[in-house]
This record gives C-alpha cells, sequence and structure tokens, in this order.
C-alpha cells in the first residue's frame, strides 16, 4: 500500500507480505528509502519526535486506534491526553464493570499510563471512575460549537410537520429508528402529515433505502445525501 504526497510521490509504501514481517518505509521524494519500522507505532513516534522535538507539548489524542499504543508513548516534556468521544461500554452492559467494547479495551487498562483523560459527559466520566479508580487528571469537555453573534428569532414560525436530521448514515446514528418510527406514525395516524430530510453519506444508504421502500414510507422521508449547507436548514425545521 502506498501513502501519496499532495505532488503524487510516494512517501509512505506499506510492505505487508515481507518474509521479514511487516514493513513501514518511509521515501524522499526521489523515491530513495529513508527509514524502514517494522510497527506503526514506531513510526507514529518517529513523526512525534520530529514535530514536537525537545519543547514541551499535550498530545490530545481522540483516535482509538493511535490511543490502543499511545500509552507507550514516554517522553519527559510531553504529555498525552486520551479522548473518549464514544462510550466505552458495550450496549448489553447492566452495570460500570463491563461488558466493554473491545477496541478501547487498551485504553482503558492501561488508562494509568496516560497523563489525562477526557470525556464528553460527566455520566461517562462517573460510569468509568466506578470501573477504574484514578489519580490522574480526568476532564469532561462536551461537544461545543461556534455561537453566532446574532441569534435567530426563536419566535420565528416553523413548520411542525418539517422535521430535518443531520447524520452519518451508519448504525450508530441510528437512522433506521427514525424510519421506523415514521411507519409505526403512518400505521397510527394516516392523516398526520410529517416529513423528515436527512442530511449524510455512510455505508448504510442502500440498507436504509430499502428500509424505507420496504416500510412504505417514501413520502414522509427521504435521504438528501451530503450537503454542506445543511445545517442552514435548522432554523425551518
Amino acid at each position: 500500500v502506498e501513502h501519496l504526497r499532495p505532488d503524487g510521490t510516494v512517501s509512505v509504501r506499506d510492505e505487508r507480505k515481507c518474509d521479514d514481517g511487516r514493513g513501514l518505509v518511509v521515501l524522499d521524494r526521489r523515491g530513495a528509502p529513508v527509514r524502514r519500522f517494522r510497527r506503526a507505532r514506531d513510526l507514529y513516534f518517529a513523526w512525534i519526535d520530529r514535530v514536537v522535538g525537545t519543547a514541551s507539548a499535550v498530545i490530545l489524542n481522540d483516535s482509538k486506534y493511535v490511543g490502543s499504543f499511545l500509552h507507550h508513548y514516554r517522553r519527559g516534556n510531553v504529555h498525552t491526553v486520551q479522548v473518549f468521544h464514544n462510550p466505552h461500554l458495550k450496549p448489553s452492559a447492566v452495570s460500570t464493570d463491563g461488558p466493554f467494547t473491545a477496541s478501547r479495551a487498551p485504553m482503558l487498562f492501561e488508562h494509568a499510563r496516560f497523563d489525562g483523560l477526557a470525556f464528553l459527559t460527566q455520566r461517562q466520566a462517573d460510569e468509568f471512575t466506578a470501573a477504574f479508580p484514578r489519580r490522574g487528571p480526568l476532564f469532561v469537555v462536551p461537544n461545543s460549537r461556534e455561537i453566532p453573534a446574532v441569534l435567530p428569532d426563536a419566535e420565528s414560525p416553523r413548520d411542525p410537520e418539517r422535521g430535518i436530521m443531520l447524520a452519518r448514515l451508519s448504525g450508530q446514528k441510528r437512522v433506521d429508528h427514525t424510519v421506523l418510527a415514521l411507519a409505526d406514525l403512518q400505521q397510527e395516524s394516516p392523516d398526520t402529515r410529517v416529513h423528515v430530510d436527512v442530511f449524510g453519506s455512510g455505508p448504510q444508504e442502500q440498507e436504509l433505502t430499502d428500509l424505507i421502500e420496504s416500510e412504505g414510507v417514501g413520502e414522509r422521508i427521504t435521504l438528501r445525501g451530503y450537503d454542506t449547507t445543511a445545517s442552514a436548514r435548522l432554523a425551518d425545521a
């Protein structure tokens, strides 16, 4: 697998079928090898060392993949903070003691090796500390957005029959719940006129399209695809 620079030259070649194991080869712009790494973490750590150098730095990481090995990165001048922006408990969990999502297990069980942890909600932070008592810093930083200087008129008329949903078309976003709710509404109150526009793209687009058709709610919900201006429609829905 080759990873290209904007100018088309190969920057990293991922050799996954070598006799001596995997090799990540960094190339210069002439295609000459500069350095070879046996593991992805070694390449990441070398890049961080190159960028940070001897300066003081804080790494805020929100990738569960990188988080699975970032706790091994120990430098006296660098502090690491791991962000949990998705649940660490499986949906089937009946207590704070698990079961935990497998993809976040390395971050959970090695949490003490991070200099700090950040969660989106106080509830998740409390659930985490109930299972993993922690002495190190822990932060709760909710998702935020820039608030315009002039807020829209809250009393402006909106169409109560028109809804909007901005979401990636994946199981995590549960767009299928919206489809099924509209199907229930159609069964229980067929004269109620409601329509929902869904803005977003994702791997479940065809599956959702088929569900809409099978439930017979094509007149109540429309998949609009990804639209960079979709948020501007929230004020009217």
